[in-house]
């Protein structure tokens, strides 16, 4: 089991970047290029894996704190239903319709009752009929006015459960945190310990590996 003391085989590729930023330093790249180097810019880098635990202890302190800070960030959230739509927001979505359309189509039938009734009743013909009507009528925006108030209840409701968890809001920022604790431990790495040991390989001569 790896320890923190350890590069760890996962970090082994931000090891190797490391690597590949100190080469193209200027005072790295002219030395190799001018031809004063003992070895070349690949033999510098094969040397530099080769000792990755030597190096990668330099900056031991800055990589324990990244592992910590790596093993306390949340997971990743599960992937989403293939359609792209969640088993919640697709009831969400028919609540949402039939609370519109319901309230509409019954407000809709009752104005309908009550025009034809009261216009009934000021003709003076089918009194009986006009007084259905205009019950009807208001019976029917009783129950417009019910229903559109539990629609907007529910959707309320809805909208609450949909809300993010504190977790899922203190997420972008841990992934920052995860994201700043490998950079320091990155730069730790390349100022105290991959350019102190390119510039020792270039300055003492050493046979090709």
């Amino acid at each position: 089991m790896d320890s923190l003391d350890h590069l760890r085989v996962e970090d082994t590729p931000d090891f190797e970047h490391v690597v590949q930023q100190a080469l193209h330093f200027p005072e790295i790249r002219d030395a190799v290029r001018g031809g004063t180097a003992p070895v070349s810019a690949e033999q510098l880098r094969t040397m530099a894996l080769r000792a990755r635990v030597e190096i990668a202890a330099t900056a031991a302190d800055e990589y324990r704190a990244y592992l910590r800070t790596r093993t306390t960030a949340p997971e990743d959230p599960p992937p989403p239903a293939p359609d792209g739509r969640s088993v919640r927001g697709f009831g969400g979505g028919l609540l949402g319709a039939l609370g519109v359309l319901v309230p509409t189509l019954a407000a809709v039938g009752s104005a309908a009752f009550l025009l034809l009734g009261y216009g009934l009743r000021l003709t003076g013909t089918q009194e009986h009929l006009a007084d259905g009507l205009v019950t009807a009528g208001w019976t029917t925006a009783v129950v417009a006015a019910a229903t559109a108030a539990a629609a907007g209840a529910t959707l309320l409701v809805a909208a609450v459960r949909q809300r993010p968890a504190p977790d899922d809001e203190a997420q972008p920022e841990t992934e920052t945190e995860v994201a700043r604790s490998r950079q320091e431990w990155q730069q730790a790495l390349l100022e105290r310990g991959v350019l102190p040991f390119l510039h020792s390989a270039l300055q003492e001569p050493r046979h090709s590996p």
